[in-house]
Parts: structure tokens; sequence; C-alpha cells
């Protein structure tokens, strides 16, 4: 294995720094605001404080804080402990932590699907995206793949919201949200914390990460918080063709700004300023030998530029006992560059053999460039009448222009200068391609609920939601223009069953705006899910949290990605209905005080119950989702002892999720393709050295599955699970 410069910079890092993370009796279960601290442990028969299991509280309804068990639907909560302890470093690990969430990524593109609201084209994001109050949910996109590389560094928790989250959360929240909440400012302590990480994969090259954290509070009203990751992930695939190994190794940096300022109890501002940086080779393509084998011989392996960064500011100003009024506006610019990604495009044949042609992408340039700004108006009497109003704008422009694609028999031969090589062959067609999408979206929202007899709280929201978009296409006669309006309601009640059970039931209805289709193809039109859930929570027990679900939803003119073999042209219908049915069941036992059992699961079956059009089709009656697992099932074991008066803990977990499917009718019978069943087993030992230093290891992927994530097999660009990897950490905090 080969040992970067920067590696021999980690390696000495982790022999003379110590590094961040806090005692165990400063964290709590979140950190949303430090005036909610008192709520967030329960308290005994006896009035004494039960460490055991803390009340989680969480802001998932944007304009009040309440405690998990009284949101009406399902939630997945990891607290920075648990992020930590699951190795969720993005979107991409944060899937297996969260049963219901899938993600298809290859370093910069991302499709995100949620609880079986999953497909593979259409007008943006299928889930909202929201690091605190800024909006960085993809809307709209080029076939509804362009989510941002989150990470998940110096967060105080984070929130998925499953269902629809129309009312408060709007466009591209179909599926639902995830809420990353950040840890802000301290104004009353400085603190300088890092945390540093050197791992080996099986087969691949070592990686390192370094997490470094400054708190400074310039005045008593004023402060900063700057945090990072650096960090470089060796790869483990080989390209023999270019005589390289582990080629598919990133160089990435992650800086996070934030500022607080306070100057009285009435009034506050934050500041956030993201920026990311990422060099890159994909993790696509591997044989079972985890050989990658480039198209028309060359020798050149595809790369990629990753680069965004993310401006909010929140303004939130109270009049006691009376309303808060919030304002939030945020910036966003994204740009993506894939040079010599191939694929191969299954034209004939069968799913066992099928005739493909080769394909390359020279380049593949993506621009993203959005302004919001979201006002509202929301009660902060401690009442039984709550409630918000407001108000949301967003313009965005996206572009892939200049992009191009090359493509070529099996018998077309090219030398290592890519370009040249690639648009000067005779045996080889090359066209370019593009799309320029402009959405001005404007929407108005309302959202109350109601305390009766101090046992139920009935609740009902609303949001009027239009899109003016323009569609310039490479190939089109001219620009296509249109509006897209859509009304959103929901409804719901929370019922206390008894002091430790709270019942719920909801429906609610999500939506994803319409768009337009390149080469003057006709438009295609908004899609809609309406959403029907029952569930219960448990509440104040000492030693157990039960949470489950049972869901409904119907997937209403869902947006097909319609593939031409030769052109490679792209095209979005509405193919049809879905009928989406499952469960969800979340348990956390405590049987002793050093001793905790996880375990969460969730069963999604989503299929065809009708079709628009005449087949051939996309899709057949009875036909599964695209991108949905059928099942996922994750349980840990957490066991706390001392050794030598030192505290230790370590950490067994365990997910295994179904196959995922991709298939497209209207080509050909012959386009399928699944990936493979996953089962993940990690484990994490540590030992909290001093009060303020810990270090330990981690074991991620200890069955060393080699398995598909995700079912672009046929085109052999589908992503394989990390081998085997061991890393050592060491975290400290000043």
């Amino acid at each position: 294995m080969r040992i970067s410069r920067f590696a021999l910079m980690c390696s000495f890092a982790l022999t003379r720094i110590a590094m961040a993370v806090q005692p165990e009796d400063e964290r709590a279960a979140t950190s949303i605001a430090p005036e909610n601290q008192a709520e967030y442990s329960i308290k005994t028969s006896d009035g004494s404080q039960k460490e055991a299991l803390r009340t989680i509280v969480i802001a998932a309804q944007k304009y009040v804080v309440q405690p998990i068990y009284d949101v009406p639907n399902v939630v997945n909560f990891l607290s920075n402990d648990a992020l930590r302890e699951n190795r969720v470093v993005n979107l991409d690990t944060l899937q297996f932590a969260v049963p219901g969430l899938y993600v298809e990524s290859n370093n910069t593109e991302r499709r995100i699907t949620l609880q079986g609201i999953s497909n593979i084209s259409g007008a943006g994001g299928l889930v909202g995206e929201y690091v605190d109050d800024a909006d960085v949910t993809s809307s709209p996109s080029l076939f509804g793949y362009n989510s941002i590389d989150l990470r998940a560094y110096d967060l105080a928790q984070v929130e998925v919201l499953k269902g629809p989250q129309g009312t408060l959360y709007g466009e591209g929240s179909e599926g639902g949200v995830i809420h990353y909440v950040t840890e802000k400012p301290n104004l009353n302590r400085s603190e300088v914390a890092l945390r540093a990480v050197m791992s080996f994969t099986k087969d691949g090259a070592p990686s390192q990460e370094i997490y470094p954290v400054l708190n400074l509070p310039l005045s008593s009203t004023f402060g900063l918080r700057v945090a990072g990751e650096y960090a470089h992930e060796g790869g483990w695939l080989d390209v023999p063709a270019a005589h390289e190994n582990d080629f598919n190794s990133q160089n990435l940096s992650d800086t996070r700004i934030e500022a607080l300022w306070r100057p009285d109890a009435a009034f506050k501002a934050n500041l956030l300023e993201i920026i990311h940086s990422n060099d890159y080779r994909p993790n696509q393509g591997g044989d079972t030998k985890e050989n990658v084998m480039p198209l028309f011989g060359l020798q050149t392996v595809p790369s990629g530029e990753d680069k965004y960064d993310v401006s909010n500011i929140r303004l939130e100003y109270d009049v006691p006992e009376a309303v808060t009024i919030v304002n939030s506006a945020t910036y966003y610019h994204d740009h993506n560059l894939m040079h010599n990604y191939f694929a191969e495009v299954p034209i004939a044949g069968t799913v066992e053999s099928p005739v493909t042609l080769p394909l390359i992408y020279v380049p593949n340039n993506y621009n993203y460039t959005g302004i919001s700004d979201e006002f509202r108006i929301q009660s902060n009497v401690n009442s039984s009448w709550k409630w918000a109003v407001g108000g949301f704008y967003k313009k965005v422009n996206t572009s892939n222009f200049p992009s191009a694609y090359c493509i070529g028999g099996p018998t077309s031969v090219l030398t290592s200068d890519v370009d040249a090589e690639i648009l000067g062959n005779p045996q080889v067609f090359c066209s370019g391609f593009g799309q320029k999408i402009t959405s001005k979206q404007l929407s108005g929202f309302a959202d109350t609920n109601y305390k009766l007899l101090n046992r139920m709280t009935v609740g009902v929201g609303v949001r009027y939601f239009t899109d003016r978009q323009q569609n310039i296409a490479l190939g089109a006669p001219g620009p296509q223009e249109g509006r897209f309006i859509s009304r959103d309601p929901r409804i719901y009640m929370v019922y206390e069953l008894s002091k430790h059970i709270n019942a719920y039931a909801n429906a609610s209805k999500g939506f994803r705006s319409g768009g337009f289709n390149g080469f003057g193809v006709a438009p295609f039109n908004p899609e809609d899910v309406w959403h029907y859930e029952l569930g219960a929570k448990t509440r104040g027990l000492e030693s157990v949290s039960i949470g489950g679900a049972i869901f409904y939803s119907a997937y209403r003119d869902y947006q097909a990605f319609v593939e031409a073999p030769i052109t490679h042209a792209d095209e979005t219908i509405n193919a049809g209905t879905v009928h989406i049915k499952g469960g969800d069941l979340e348990v956390e036992w405590r049987p002793l005080p050093d001793l905790s059992i996880n375990v969460n699961g969730e069963y999604v079956n989503g299929r065809f119950t009708s079709i628009i059009g005449v087949p051939p089709t996309p899709y057949d009656v009875g036909d599964p989702l695209d991108l949905s697992p059928r099942y996922q099932f994750n349980g840990a074991v957490t066991k706390e002892f001392r050794v030598a008066g030192r505290p230790w803990h370590v950490r067994l977990d365990y997910s295994q999720r179904s196959k995922v499917t991709y298939r497209n009718r209207l080509i050909g019978e012959f386009f399928y393709g699944e990936s493979n069943r996953l089962y993940l087993l990690g484990l994490d030992a540590g030992v909290q050295w001093t009060e303020r230093i810990r270090c330990g290891l981690t074991f991620s992927n200890l069955l060393d599955d080699r398995g598909y994530v995700d079912p672009f097999v046929q085109g052999q660009t589908a992503s394989r699970i990390r081998p085997l990897t061991v890393g050592v950490y060491v975290d400290g905090v000043f």
C-alpha cells in the first residue's frame, strides 16, 4: 500500500496531538439551543435525574422545538455521538444508519430516496436537505441526481423526517427531509478541538482524516466557530490498462464557518458559510476482481472535481409572550466536472447477456446557482395554541453546458491522450449536449395546532406553490417556458393514550414540480404523493423507548426516465401511479446502566398499480419501484465498562439491506439491473484516556462484503461497498 505525504503528516499528528471529544458529563442527546438543555434528561418518580435514556428534542416542525415523541411522523435521530459510533461521515454512510434511506452516488452525483419515494429521474430532489435553516435541496436538477456532498462533522444532530413534508418544507421534500443541525458558537468559553483518524482498507490504500474545531467568543455577545474536514481517502480499485492500483482515491476539504451575534435576549443573528472541494476518482465499474477496464482501450482513468459553497444568514427577533419573527436567506453554488466517465449502454440482448454500446463523457460539466429566502412569523407563547405563517422565494439556474459524449463500436482503439484521440478518431462519434433550466419559485404556507383537553393535539397546514420555469436545451428549436402550481395540505393528530404512550395519525401531501425536456420534446407534469400514517411512541420510560408506524402512500404521475439507446437523448415522462405500503420500527433498550441495545428497521413494498400510455411503457403494472430497498434492518449493542479506572466502550453494529433494482421496459426487457444484498458488520472500541482525550479503533465491513450498492451493473457503472477497513482515532478538546 502506498503512503502519501498527507498520510505521513497524519501519522505524525496521531502521535503528537490530542483531540476533540467532550467529557461524558457534558454531552447531551441534542443541542438545538442551550436554553432547552433542561429538557434533555428525564426525571424518575423521586425527582432525581435519570441518565439512562434522555428525551430527544428536535425542531422538526420548524416553528416549535418539541420532544420527538410529540412529532406526528417517523423521525430517525442521530446525535453527535451516534454519528461517530456509526462511522457516519456523509450521506453515503448515513444511509446505512437510517432504514429506508437510500443514496445512489458516484462521488459527486447523488440520488436520495426515502421510505419508498424513489425514482431515477425528474425535476429535482425527492428529499429535502437543510443545514440548519439553509435550504440546499436539489431543485431543479438534470435527472434528479445533483444532491451535494453534505459532511457530518461537528454536528449537534441529524434529524431524518420520513414521509412528505410539503407544508413546511415545500417542493423537493416529497419523501421527507434530512436536517443537519450544526454546533453553534459558544459565547461562554473558548475551545480548540481536533479529531484525527487513520484507516487501512483491505487490498487498498490507507486513508487519513483530520477534523479541527475552533470556538472563539470575541465578546459576551459575538462568537465564531470554525470547523473542518480535511481528508485523503485511499482507493481500492485497480486499472490494469493504465498500470494504476488503488486508483479511486479522493482528496477532500470542507470548511464550515459560523458566527453568532446576540446583542440582547430578544435578537440573534446566525451566519453560516460552507466551502467544499473534492478532487476524486469514481468508485464505479469494478468487476469481480475489482478491476476497472476503460473503454476504447484507454489508458487514462476517469476523474472529477466537486466544488460548492453555501452561505446563509438567519435573523430572529422575539416579541416576548407574543411572536417570533424569523428570516433565513441562502446562497448556494455548486460546480462539478466529470471527465472521461465511461459506460456501456444496453441496446439489445437479454438481462443475463446484454448487447451494449460503449459511451464516454468528455466532459460532463454541471453548474447550479440558487438564492432563496424564507420569512415566517410564529407564536412563542407557551399555550395550547401554536401557529406559524410565512412565505418562501427561490430562484435557481441549473446548467450542464458545455458537455459532450462519444460512442463507438467495440473495435475502437484509442491511445492515452483521451481528448485528442477521441475527438479525432473516425471510428468514434462525438456529440455535444447540454441543458439550462431557470426556475423561480414562490410559495406561502401556514401551519397550526391546538391542544384539546390536555390529551389530544390536532393540527392542520397548507402550502401554495408556484414555479415558473424556462428551459433551453441543445437541439431544441427555442426556449420552453411554463408554470407549475401545487396546493398541498396536511392534517395530523397526537393523542396521549397514557402518560407513557403517544399515538398519532397524519395525512400529508408532498409534491415535485414538473419540467421540460430537450430536443423539443413535450414537457412532463408535476408528481405528487398522498401519504397516510398511523404510529405510536413511548415517553418517559426509564429503560426503554419504542416507536413504530405503518404507512400507505399513493404516488401519482410518477416521473420516469427514458433514454434513447443510439442518440443517448434523455427524456422524462409521467409513467403512472405507484402504491406504497410499509412499516417502521425503532427500539432502544437499556437493561443495565452500562448496556444499551438498539434495533430499527423498515419494510417497504412499492409497486405500479396503473400505467399512463400504451405499451411498450417504462414499467408494467406490478413492477417494483426503482432504487427502493424492500427492507433494511439495523442493530447495535453497546457495552460500557471500566478498566484501571478508565471508562471504556465497545459497540457492535450490524446492518442488512435488500437488493435494489432498475428497469426500463420501453428500451427493452433486457434493460434491467439489480444490486446485491448487503450484510455489514462494524465495531467501535475506545477508551476515555483522560477527561479530555479519547482514543480507539473502528472496524467497518468486518464481513468484507464486496457487493454492489446500486443496480447499474449492466452499464459497468455500479459502485461497490468499501472492503474491510480498520481505523485508529484520537479525539481531544482543550
